[in-house]
Protein backbone atom coordinates (compact mmCIF):
# COMPACT_ATOMS: atom_id res chain seq x y z
CA UNK A 1 0.00 0.00 0.00
CA UNK A 2 1.22 3.51 -0.80
CA UNK A 3 2.49 5.49 2.19
CA UNK A 4 3.93 8.98 1.87
CA UNK A 5 6.04 8.43 4.98
CA UNK A 6 7.44 10.93 7.45
CA UNK A 7 10.48 11.82 5.35
CA UNK A 8 8.65 12.49 2.09
CA UNK A 9 6.20 15.01 0.71
CA UNK A 10 4.20 13.20 -1.93
CA UNK A 11 1.94 15.01 -4.39
CA UNK A 12 -0.67 13.32 -6.58
CA UNK A 13 -1.57 15.31 -9.69
CA UNK A 14 -4.94 14.27 -11.11
CA UNK A 15 -5.51 15.25 -14.73
CA UNK A 16 -8.90 16.68 -15.64
CA UNK A 17 -10.90 13.79 -17.07
CA UNK A 18 -11.91 15.96 -20.02
CA UNK A 19 -8.39 15.89 -21.43
CA UNK A 20 -8.54 13.70 -24.50
CA UNK A 21 -12.25 14.39 -24.98
CA UNK A 22 -13.27 16.27 -28.11
CA UNK A 23 -16.74 17.30 -29.16
CA UNK A 24 -16.00 16.62 -32.84
CA UNK A 25 -12.79 14.61 -33.30
CA UNK A 26 -11.05 15.54 -36.58
CA UNK A 27 -11.28 12.03 -38.01
CA UNK A 28 -15.05 12.03 -37.48
CA UNK A 29 -16.06 15.31 -39.14
CA UNK A 30 -17.72 13.47 -42.05
CA UNK A 31 -19.96 11.34 -39.85
CA UNK A 32 -23.71 11.69 -39.90
CA UNK A 33 -24.93 13.76 -36.96
CA UNK A 34 -26.60 10.73 -35.36
CA UNK A 35 -23.37 8.73 -35.54
CA UNK A 36 -21.33 11.64 -34.19
CA UNK A 37 -23.64 12.03 -31.20
CA UNK A 38 -23.62 8.27 -30.59
CA UNK A 39 -19.83 8.25 -30.46
CA UNK A 40 -19.81 11.18 -28.06
CA UNK A 41 -22.16 9.24 -25.80
CA UNK A 42 -19.83 6.22 -26.02
CA UNK A 43 -16.94 8.37 -24.85
CA UNK A 44 -18.96 9.81 -22.00
CA UNK A 45 -19.94 6.30 -20.90
CA UNK A 46 -16.30 5.24 -21.02
CA UNK A 47 -15.31 8.27 -18.94
CA UNK A 48 -17.92 7.38 -16.33
CA UNK A 49 -16.50 3.88 -16.08
CA UNK A 50 -12.92 5.12 -15.86
CA UNK A 51 -13.81 7.74 -13.24
CA UNK A 52 -15.40 5.01 -11.14
CA UNK A 53 -12.03 3.23 -11.12
CA UNK A 54 -9.97 6.37 -10.54
CA UNK A 55 -11.88 7.90 -7.60
CA UNK A 56 -11.10 5.12 -5.07
CA UNK A 57 -7.43 5.26 -6.06
CA UNK A 58 -7.32 9.03 -5.45
CA UNK A 59 -9.05 8.64 -2.09
CA UNK A 60 -6.64 5.88 -1.06
CA UNK A 61 -3.64 8.02 -1.99
CA UNK A 62 -5.04 10.92 0.06
CA UNK A 63 -5.71 8.66 3.05
CA UNK A 64 -2.14 7.35 2.78
CA UNK A 65 -0.64 10.83 3.08
CA UNK A 66 -0.40 12.18 -0.46
CA UNK A 67 -1.47 15.77 -1.11
CA UNK A 68 -3.92 15.86 -4.01
CA UNK A 69 -3.59 18.52 -6.73
CA UNK A 70 -6.32 18.70 -9.37
CA UNK A 71 -5.11 19.85 -12.78
CA UNK A 72 -7.87 21.45 -14.84
CA UNK A 73 -7.90 23.04 -18.27
CA UNK A 74 -8.40 26.77 -18.68
CA UNK A 75 -11.92 27.84 -19.55
CA UNK A 76 -11.11 28.57 -23.18
CA UNK A 77 -10.20 24.91 -23.77
CA UNK A 78 -12.93 23.43 -21.60
CA UNK A 79 -15.14 20.83 -23.28
CA UNK A 80 -18.92 20.72 -22.75
CA UNK A 81 -18.88 17.78 -20.35
CA UNK A 82 -18.21 19.73 -17.19
CA UNK A 83 -15.35 20.01 -14.73
CA UNK A 84 -13.77 16.87 -13.37
CA UNK A 85 -16.49 14.61 -14.76
CA UNK A 86 -17.64 12.44 -11.85
CA UNK A 87 -14.46 12.94 -9.81
CA UNK A 88 -14.88 14.46 -6.35
CA UNK A 89 -12.21 16.59 -4.65
CA UNK A 90 -11.82 17.10 -0.90
CA UNK A 91 -11.77 20.56 0.77
CA UNK A 92 -8.05 20.32 1.54
CA UNK A 93 -7.04 19.55 -2.05
CA UNK A 94 -5.14 22.06 -4.20
CA UNK A 95 -5.85 23.20 -7.79
CA UNK A 96 -3.80 24.35 -10.77
CA UNK A 97 -4.92 25.42 -14.25
CA UNK A 98 -3.11 24.47 -17.44
CA UNK A 99 -3.43 25.56 -21.06
CA UNK A 100 -0.94 23.06 -22.54
CA UNK A 101 -0.63 19.29 -22.02
CA UNK A 102 1.97 19.64 -19.24
CA UNK A 103 0.76 20.75 -15.82
CA UNK A 104 4.25 22.03 -14.97
CA UNK A 105 4.44 24.70 -17.69
CA UNK A 106 3.09 27.97 -16.35
CA UNK A 107 2.87 26.61 -12.80
CA UNK A 108 6.59 26.47 -12.03
CA UNK A 109 6.37 28.82 -9.04
CA UNK A 110 3.56 26.77 -7.52
CA UNK A 111 5.57 23.57 -7.65
CA UNK A 112 8.83 25.27 -6.68
CA UNK A 113 7.12 26.28 -3.43
CA UNK A 114 6.87 22.58 -2.61
CA UNK A 115 10.58 22.19 -3.33
CA UNK A 116 11.37 24.96 -0.84
CA UNK A 117 8.99 23.46 1.72
CA UNK A 118 10.60 20.04 1.36
CA UNK A 119 14.06 21.55 1.79
CA UNK A 120 12.94 23.50 4.87
CA UNK A 121 11.47 20.35 6.42
CA UNK A 122 14.38 18.13 5.39
CA UNK A 123 12.16 15.88 3.30
CA UNK A 124 12.13 14.45 -0.22
CA UNK A 125 9.55 15.66 -2.73
CA UNK A 126 7.83 13.12 -4.97
CA UNK A 127 5.49 14.00 -7.85
CA UNK A 128 2.89 11.37 -8.79
CA UNK A 129 0.66 11.90 -11.84
CA UNK A 130 -2.48 10.01 -12.80
CA UNK A 131 -5.43 10.27 -15.16
CA UNK A 132 -6.85 7.22 -16.84
CA UNK A 133 -8.30 9.06 -19.82
CA UNK A 134 -5.77 11.84 -20.30
CA UNK A 135 -2.85 9.52 -20.97
CA UNK A 136 -0.90 11.84 -23.26
CA UNK A 137 -1.29 14.78 -20.86
CA UNK A 138 -0.19 12.54 -18.01
CA UNK A 139 2.91 11.55 -19.97
CA UNK A 140 3.68 15.17 -20.96
CA UNK A 141 3.40 16.24 -17.33
CA UNK A 142 5.62 13.39 -16.14
CA UNK A 143 8.22 14.18 -18.80
CA UNK A 144 8.33 17.90 -17.98
CA UNK A 145 8.78 17.23 -14.26
CA UNK A 146 11.43 14.61 -14.97
CA UNK A 147 13.32 17.03 -17.23
CA UNK A 148 13.11 19.70 -14.53
CA UNK A 149 14.83 17.36 -12.07
CA UNK A 150 11.85 16.29 -10.01
CA UNK A 151 11.32 12.76 -8.71
CA UNK A 152 8.38 12.04 -11.02
CA UNK A 153 6.23 8.95 -11.51
CA UNK A 154 3.09 8.00 -13.35
CA UNK A 155 0.93 6.05 -10.92
CA UNK A 156 -2.18 3.93 -11.16
CA UNK A 157 -2.27 0.74 -13.19
CA UNK A 158 0.58 1.72 -15.52
CA UNK A 159 3.64 2.99 -13.65
CA UNK A 160 6.64 4.86 -15.01
CA UNK A 161 9.44 5.81 -12.63
CA UNK A 162 11.79 8.57 -13.78
CA UNK A 163 14.62 7.10 -11.72
CA UNK A 164 14.15 3.61 -13.14
CA UNK A 165 12.40 4.00 -16.51
CA UNK A 166 11.18 0.74 -17.96
CA UNK A 167 11.56 -1.18 -14.72
CA UNK A 168 7.87 -1.25 -13.83
CA UNK A 169 6.16 -1.34 -17.18
CA UNK A 170 5.57 0.38 -20.47
CA UNK A 171 2.99 2.79 -21.81
CA UNK A 172 1.01 2.15 -24.98
CA UNK A 173 2.40 3.54 -28.21
CA UNK A 174 0.12 5.75 -30.30
CA UNK A 175 -1.40 2.91 -32.30
CA UNK A 176 -2.01 0.83 -29.19
CA UNK A 177 -3.53 3.83 -27.43
CA UNK A 178 -6.10 4.16 -30.20
CA UNK A 179 -6.95 0.48 -29.85
CA UNK A 180 -7.22 0.79 -26.07
CA UNK A 181 -9.50 3.81 -26.56
CA UNK A 182 -11.80 1.63 -28.64
CA UNK A 183 -11.67 -1.21 -26.13
CA UNK A 184 -12.68 1.22 -23.37
CA UNK A 185 -15.56 2.55 -25.46
CA UNK A 186 -16.85 -0.90 -26.41
CA UNK A 187 -16.66 -2.18 -22.84
CA UNK A 188 -17.72 0.98 -21.03
CA UNK A 189 -20.44 -0.89 -19.19
CA UNK A 190 -17.80 -2.92 -17.34
CA UNK A 191 -16.17 -0.83 -14.61
CA UNK A 192 -13.41 -3.43 -14.27
CA UNK A 193 -11.90 -2.31 -17.57
CA UNK A 194 -8.95 -0.01 -16.87
CA UNK A 195 -5.81 1.28 -18.46
CA UNK A 196 -3.63 -1.57 -17.24
CA UNK A 197 -0.51 -3.47 -18.05
CA UNK A 198 -2.59 -6.63 -18.30
CA UNK A 199 -4.85 -5.11 -20.94
CA UNK A 200 -1.86 -3.96 -22.96
CA UNK A 201 -0.17 -7.38 -22.67
CA UNK A 202 -3.38 -9.10 -23.75
CA UNK A 203 -3.58 -6.91 -26.84
CA UNK A 204 0.07 -7.57 -27.72
CA UNK A 205 -0.44 -11.31 -27.28
CA UNK A 206 -3.23 -11.20 -29.86
CA UNK A 207 -1.24 -8.89 -32.15
CA UNK A 208 2.42 -10.03 -32.09
CA UNK A 209 3.37 -7.55 -34.82
CA UNK A 210 3.14 -4.80 -32.20
CA UNK A 211 6.41 -4.60 -30.30
CA UNK A 212 6.75 -2.87 -26.93
CA UNK A 213 7.80 0.75 -26.90
CA UNK A 214 11.09 1.19 -25.06
CA UNK A 215 11.07 4.16 -22.70
CA UNK A 216 13.82 6.71 -23.21
CA UNK A 217 13.21 9.06 -20.28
Amino acid sequence: MFDAGRNKISLLLVMDMQDGMYDIPPQETTLLESERLARIEQRKAAMESLAADLQPFIDQMRDSGAEIIWVVMDEERNTPYGGLFNLTPAPQDQWVVKSVPSAYAGNEDFFDSYVWRAEAEGKELEINTCGLWALECVNATHTSFHNAGYDSRIVGDMILDSHNPGRKGQRPNRGEKQILDQIAQETSGDSAIKWSGELLEEHRARNPRHTPLELSL
